[in-house]
C-alpha cells in the first residue's frame, strides 16, 4: 500500500459566523459578524491529495503528523492524540475502499 499522508488546508474561501460581543464601558452585549477562513483536513496518498488540490482554493497547507522530539512544535501529549487520530483516519480510509478523506475542521 502507498504511504498515507494528512494535511490541513486553510482556504481563501471565507465563512461568516455571528457572535456576541460585550462592550466594556456600557456592559452591554451586541451581535457582530466575523469572517473566518475555512479549514479542511485531507487524508490519503500523495497522488490522491494532489488530485484534491485542484478542487480547492488553498491559501496555506500544513502537514498533520507526529512531531519529532526536539522540534519546535513537539509535545508528547499532542503526539499521543495525533497518533490515535491518524490511526482512526486510516481505519475510515480502508473502510471507504481507499477513497481520500476530507474533514471540515473549522
Amino acid at each position: 500500500m502507498d504511504e498515507l499522508f494528512c494535511e490541513d488546508w486553510i482556504l481563501y474561501d471565507k465563512v461568516y459566523n455571528t457572535y456576541n460581543t460585550k462592550d466594556a464601558t456600557t456592559n452591554s452585549h451586541f451581535p457582530d459578524i466575523l469572517a473566518e477562513s475555512k479549514q479542511v483536513r485531507v487524508f490519503g496518498t500523495k497522488q490522491q491529495i494532489k488530485e484534491l488540490e485542484k478542487d480547492f482554493n488553498i491559501k496555506d497547507a500544513y502537514t498533520f503528523e507526529i512531531e519529532k522530539e526536539g522540534s519546535f512544535h513537539y509535545k508528547a501529549e499532542d503526539n499521543i492524540i495525533i497518533k490515535q487520530t491518524l490511526k482512526d483516519y486510516k481505519r475510515i480510509y480502508l473502510k471507504r475502499d481507499k477513497q481520500p478523506l476530507i474533514f471540515r475542521i473549522k
